[in-house]
């Protein structure tokens, strides 16, 4: 299906999963987050084979009343994701729960695959030959049918396809969970294709979904029904134009890393400063890297204390660190 943006994309696919999904049997494996670890396995509504495009991916954190997005985890994620870690530690900091690895990282099979960054070979890919189909990018592997492990990747993988000056994104799912995680994975697939599309200095095309099982747990399908019914309170936003993003990303990401060691510390007078340096040098020119640096400055303030006084001197919403319904980020 087509759709102009990610929010007609969200309620229709929800809609047509709710009326055309059938059941599933609960997975079982104690190694599954799926079944809670073993601990409480869940009946699941699924479609096989189901894929949207939208034509706008820009506005990617959704957000409602009955499916909110937390922007703070959701920036987390995605620096830790461009920075192809797999330090649980990092995404708890930001609210993530923990587990024994992160070998699904996926930033880490995407930027530092056995020490190749498959997203740059792509691109070299492309700016040789613009119309190559083979700048696809595995993210899963066959030994992770045999690992025992808590976590393997829900993406198949990822490839970027340049036509006619813009560039094309197809993410490829082998499970995807269109309620809890959707939103998110759209949030990062998008940011990752806005990443690219300034780095080779082209437009951005459309960007595709594709999920060899798009399902929901049963028990959430009251949850979707509301969504659905209330589609006029489904909202997305956008961090804000991409132009200097592929520049400023590795600044961010060492940004990134001192606000949180910072943080962890209990630095707060380094904070502070942080702030103030940030705010009186312009120090990211991009929207989408200013607009990262005000979320990571609000989560880091908060976790030492200074939350309201420095969310006021940063000019921010204390509703930024977990995105409610009708905030506006570009307001």
């Amino acid at each position: 299906m087509q759709y102009e943006d990610f929010t007609e994309a969200f309620i229709s696919e929800l809609a047509l999963l709710l009326s055309e999904g059938h059941p599933a049997e609960a997975i079982v494996d104690p190694a599954s987050p799926a079944s809670n670890f073993g601990q409480s396995p869940r009946e699941s509504i699924e479609r096989f084979g189901a894929s949207f495009s939208v034509d706008n991916f820009a506005d990617s954190i959704l957000s409602s009343p009955g499916n909110p997005f937390n922007l703070e985890y959701g920036v987390g994620l995605l620096m830790w994701t461009f920075a192809g870690s797999t330090d649980s530690h990092w995404l708890q900091y930001y609210g993530g729960r923990i587990g024994p690895g992160r070998e699904a990282s996926l930033g880490k099979r995407l930027f530092v695959n056995e020490g190749l960054d498959q997203v740059d070979l792509a691109v070299r890919l492309l700016e040789r030959d613009p119309g190559s189909r083979r700048a696809f990018m595995p993210v899963f592997d066959m030994r992770d049918l045999l690992v025992a492990g808590r976590e393997i990747p829900c993406t198949t993988g990822f490839q970027l396809l340049s036509r006619n000056g813009e560039l094309h994104g197809v993410a490829v799912m082998r499970a995807q969970n269109a309620l809890e995680f959707l939103p998110m994975d759209l949030f990062v697939f998008s940011y990752v294709l806005q990443y690219v599309s300034d780095a080779m200095n082209l437009l951005p095309g459309s960007y595709t979904h594709m999920s060899t099982t798009f399902h929901i747990f049963k028990d959430d399908a009251i949850r979707a029904r509301n969504i659905v019914s209330g589609a006029d309170e489904v909202l997305a936003f956008s961090l804000g134009d991409s132009s200097g993003f592929s520049r400023e990303l590795k600044e961010l990401i060492v940004f990134e890393e001192h606000l949180r060691r910072s943080a962890i510390d209990g630095n707060a007078r380094e904070i502070r400063a942080l702030a103030r340096e940030s705010k009186s040098s312009s120090r990211f020119g991009c929207d989408i890297c200013r607009n990262i640096a005000k979320v990571l400055l609000t989560t880091a303030a908060r976790r030492v204390g200074e939350g309201a006084r420095e969310l006021s001197y940063l000019g921010l919403s204390a509703e930024l660190s977990e995105l409610r319904h009708g905030y506006n980020l570009r307001q």
